[in-house]
């Protein structure tokens, strides 16, 4: 196919920009030869995507992200693209970046050093789906036969797909990759160009094809091999030492705390073979923000995720780490900030190293604060385009009478957010804030010991005891209103947006917890009998229950549902007719028992889940809430009776209690 041009403009998508190639499709039978064609084509493509998201985290990229991908019509075109998202004023120049870099590597190939890495790192995700493969659950299992058959491909183990994977993976030659990745982008001298942008041309096929002939003008060269050297966090000092150790004999765990105050959590498991789940809790959370201030936190998580260490950048990270199972992500909840991960054992080294570093040399890095600008400005203005948009924005600082800790703050707040006291509130907390650890799987107490000794014991005495922040703690729903709360959005024309809130207990108790978990499944089943069945008004209603021992007195339980703007007033009157019914105590047995049956058949399956002993077990040295909720949860589940939660349905889905929002097209 010749050279194409196309063009699309809307105020309320984001910029993007694809140069793509199209050439008659092939059909390859499922062979062993055509698979590891296959994953030699697929292995050019890894390589630019890895280039283009290396330029795209630094500081003075022009371009938010980019990457390549092979797509095919079946039985009709194979196709090669290149896409990348910018601002709207930026698409020229990220027209330069995709075209040049694809030509570079079309004009000089690739290094040994960047085969290696992606070479590392096939047999690594192989060598692990080996090792965990007799642990495999159920639906993935499934999941994978049915996608083979349905792909009309032959199901393989992992076993047999890592041995063919070693008979020719030493064989394969940059040059083979090169070769292939040419072949795939033939008749790209040609291509199709095809922007999707805010902006609006003048004369939109004129621009664009100057623009990449601009480009193309542009001469290029290859790019210098740069020397990374070696993971610069390994030895921390003297390894601490345990001063208490405890079994506790219900849940099969150990309790140990180092003489610096770390606190670590470990139970040995066999659920999922030779993996292991590591989550660090640290400081005191989003509480310990210097106020309450929404565009603090969003920044901060995005300084954390991608900010890298002092010494190593993200990118600088992905290839000292590759060929290994491990990783680190940076979350900020209410009470704890976290740095968690999962490994193997072959890399728990690694795994702790990398942890530890993360808590003692977070990088701050500006390419991590430039990425999130350019973010914020290319997608902020898109956020008023769907109704789930708007309401991510406003209505859950609306439900919290304007706590600005919640929802999305303008984008000038989101923009003026400041890097520095950003670093300051979190150094603050890392410095010496409480140390958790838990750790779950496959393993050794004994090793997991030596391995927390090493790294987070050599630290200087830790906190004990969480602070107080008795103002961060205060949340208020709405005072009593009738009248509905209406916003808009200025997308489809064709899509509203339907929610109510009612007032609802916290979460400070247990058994109250529990029975409004059952009350919203009753709510879930019959907002689908009702609304979707019955009336035909949303294809899919759904509820939710909200509620914390952090935040005493607040909590609410919610409906919400998608539907065309001329049926949001009935769907109001049905979601209160719903609401009477149930605190009424119009409740049936077969309600309660469609409510509670998946739960109860869920008890004794999560008991064989590593997720489920981490969330019990992560603060079994502090709050002790998780080793409450296992001790008292299947003697709560069993005994509950639907008389239980009739009181609680009285209690909440009161009229007056609602708090009621339809987001509605602009006119």
């Amino acid at each position: 196919r010749g050279q194409d041009i196309g063009y699309f403009a809307d105020p309320e998508i984001q910029t993007m920009f694809t140069i793509a190639t199209i050439q008659p499709y092939k059909d390859y039978p499922d062979t062993a030869e055509n698979r590891k064609k296959g994953f030699i084509e697929r292995l050019g493509t890894r390589i630019l995507n890895r280039r283009l998201a290396t330029l795209a985290r630094k500081a003075d990229a022009d371009f938010i992200s980019a990457g390549a991908a092979y797509e095919f019509s079946q039985d009709s075109a194979d196709i090669m693209g290149i896409s990348v998202s910018s601002r709207p004023e930026n698409w020229k120049k990220a027209v330069a970046v995709i075209d040049q870099e694809l030509r570079k590597a079309l004009k000089y190939g690739f290094t040994e050093a960047e085969l290696k890495e992606q070479l590392a790192n096939s047999k690594k995700a192989l060598e692990v789906a080996v090792q965990t493969s007799d642990t495999r659950r159920t639906g993935a299992l499934a999941s994978g036969i049915l996608g083979a058959f349905a792909a009309e491909n032959v199901y393989s183990t992992p076993a047999a797909t890592l041995a063919r994977y070693n008979s020719y993976a030493d064989d394969i030659t940059v040059e083979q990759v090169w070769d292939e990745f040419k072949k795939q982008w033939k008749g790209v001298d040609k291509p199709l160009l095809y922007l999707q942008t805010s902006e609006i041309l003048e004369e939109p096929e004129q621009e664009i094809l100057q623009a990449y002939q601009d480009s193309q003008a542009v001469e290029v060269q290859a790019d210098k091999v740069k020397d990374l050297g070696k993971f610069a966090y390994t030895d921390f000092g003297t390894p601490g030492k345990v001063v208490n150790e405890t079994h506790i004999d219900d849940v099969d765990a150990d309790l140990i705390v180092f003489e610096n105050n770390v606190r670590l959590n470990f139970k040995k498991t066999d659920f999922e073979k030779d993996t292991i789940r590591i989550s660090v809790k640290v400081g005191d959370g989003s509480l310990s923000m210097p106020r309450k201030d929404g565009a603090l936190s969003i920044l901060a998580s995005n300084m954390m995720s991608a900010g890298g260490l002092k010494a190593h950048s993200v990118d600088d990270l992905q290839k000292l780490m590759a060929g290994k199972a491990v990783g680190a992500g940076f979350g900020i909840g209410t009470k704890t900030f976290s740095i968690s991960g999962s490994t193997v054992p072959s890399n728990l080294d690694d795994e702790f190293n990398l942890l530890m570093a993360m808590l003692i040399a977070p990088g701050y890095r500006d390419e991590a604060v430039a990425r999130y600008h350019k973010y914020i400005e290319s997608w902020y203005p898109t956020l008023d385009s769907t109704p789930g948009g708007v309401a991510s924005r406003d209505v859950p600082r609306l439900v919290r009478s304007g706590d600005l800790r919640y929802g999305i703050p303008n984008e000038d707040e989101l923009l003026s957010a400041d890097p520095q006291e950003v670093k300051t509130w979190i150094n603050s907390q890392l410095k010496d804030g409480p140390i958790e650890i838990t750790v779950v799987g496959d393993i050794d107490k004994d090793v997991i010991i030596k391995q927390v000794a090493r790294t987070f014991g050599t630290l200087d005495k830790r906190k004990t005891a969480h602070g107080e922040y008795p103002a961060m703690t205060k949340l208020k729903f709405p005072e009593k209103r009738r009248k509905i709360v209406t916003l808009n959005h200025s997308g489809d024309q064709n899509r509203a947006l339907v929610q109510v809130f009612w007032k609802a207990p916290d979460g400070s108790d247990r058994l109250r917890n529990r029975r409004l978990n059952v009350l919203r499944r009753v709510f879930a089943n019959r907002l689908t009998d009702v609304i979707r069945e019955e009336e035909g008004l949303a294809y899919s209603p759904s509820a939710g229950v909200t509620g914390s021992h952090i935040f005493k007195g607040y909590g609410y339980m919610s409906a919400s549902a998608g539907l065309k703007p001329g049926k949001a007033a009935l769907m109001l009157v049905k979601l209160e007719q719903i609401a009477t019914d149930l605190s009424r105590g119009n409740i049936t047995e077969d309600e309660y028992t469609r409510a509670i049956k998946p739960i109860l058949e869920n008890l004794n399956n999560s008991l064989e889940n590593n997720g489920y002993w981490m969330s019990i077990l992560s603060d079994a040295q502090s709050d002790k809430r998780g080793l409450e909720s296992f001790r008292t949860r299947d003697t709560q589940y069993k005994s509950m009776k639907l008389e239980d939660i009739k009181p609680l349905a009285a209690e909440i889905f009161k009229r007056e209690n609602a708090y009621r929002v339809q987001i509605l097209p602009k006119k």
